[in-house]
């Protein structure tokens, strides 16, 4: 009965191990789409000063 609760515990321990690292991995990922829309949003600003600039270069 021991070994059994033991062989149980260490499943359970390994199955706890694994979604851990599946956490991790997700979390991982997501921090790296987050840097990437970051990156984009600024682009898009850089985008809109310059398009600002130029069309207040017109006259109406």
């Amino acid at each position: 009965q021991i070994a059994s609760a033991a062989e149980e515990q260490s499943l359970v321990t390994a199955d706890i191990n694994g979604n851990t690292e599946s956490v991790r991995e997700v979390s991982d990922q997501m921090t790296h789409e987050a840097q990437l829309a970051a990156e984009e949003a600024q682009e898009v600003h850089r985008l809109m000063t310059e398009l600002g600039r130029e069309i207040s270069r017109f006259k109406l």
